[in-house]
């Protein structure tokens, strides 16, 4: 399948339940779900890598980033010696790692300029997660078409 999405295409991740073919190939997760970002890279296998800008992050996902990338500063200028630090201006010591998913191109929908997730779409900061009650019901829904198959 040929992809018709091109580097620097704005994509979207489309909105839809993980399944265990997602697990498996580890292309999909719940926390993708949304997420708006430009395209990096679009592979042969039908794969793309997608940029998503900090703004466009959730508040929960930007949090996690930000811890995760000063881990990252500091273990990268601790190799450094002093000398070389020195040598380093500003920008270099506060170097950004940038936020990239890589999903199937069946994942994606083309999204406008002016198309954000997160904190620039004004999304609350917390997710909406579903009551016990609606989990329940899914999981005997799931458990009935599981019976049903094993008659």
């Amino acid at each position: 399948m040929s992809s018709t999405f091109a580097e620097g295409d704005r994509v979207r991740v489309v909105d839809r339940d993980v399944t265990a073919a997602d697990v498996k190939s580890q292309l999909f997760f719940e926390h993708y779900r949304g997420l708006v970002g430009n395209v990096r890279k679009v592979y042969a296998d039908s794969t793309l890598a997608v940029a998503i800008a900090m703004d466009d992050l959730p508040m929960s996902h930007s949090k996690r980033h930000n811890e995760v990338t000063d881990w990252v500063r500091g273990r990268e200028l601790e190799k450094l010696s002093e000398e070389a630090k020195n040598k380093l201006n500003a920008g270099d010591k506060k170097f950004a790692v940038p936020y990239a998913i890589l999903v199937s191109v069946n994942d994606v929908v083309p999204a406008s300029a002016d198309d954000h997730s997160g904190k620039a779409a004004g999304l609350p900061e917390t997710p909406v997660r579903k009551s016990l009650a609606q989990l329940e019901e899914e999981e005997a829904r799931h458990l009935e078409a599981v019976q049903r198959k094993q008659e």
